[in-house]
């Protein structure tokens, strides 16, 4: 599974980044307590998955949250979108997953369109 190399790249770190790291190695297998598989609001149900992310030095209040979809037979996972999930619901009064679910789909289209 993965991309180039196998990993995901370098702007996510901390335990975000080893949530996803473990995705790509074990599939839609993975047994990580925090995460999600079969987001069943996505078109792509039950392919799109979310993961808890983490960035160092924030506080406990920050919730981020990463959705990705299992494509090409599980041998790739596209990650989608992340957001901190907490501070939309704080600032705009709506559920986090009623915006980004669509945009994720939205975006998992785009990536399907593309010559790889």
């Amino acid at each position: 599974m993965g991309g180039a190399g196998g990993k995901v790249g370098p702007d996510l770190t901390g335990a975000g980044r080893d949530n996803l790291d473990y995705l790509v190695e074990h599939g839609r297998g993975a047994q990580l307590y925090d995460v999600r598989h079969r987001i069943q609001t996505s078109r792509y149900y039950p392919d799109m998955s979310e993961s808890p992310g983490a960035t160092p030095g924030h506080s406990a209040d920050l919730v981020l949250r990463v959705l990705t979809v299992f494509a090409n037979n599980d041998q790739t996972l596209v990650v989608c979108l992340g957001g901190d999930k907490a501070a939309w619901q704080r600032s705009r009064g709506t559920d986090w997953y009623d915006h980004a679910v669509p945009v994720a789909d939205q975006i998992y289209d785009f990536y399907q369109l593309q010559p790889f």
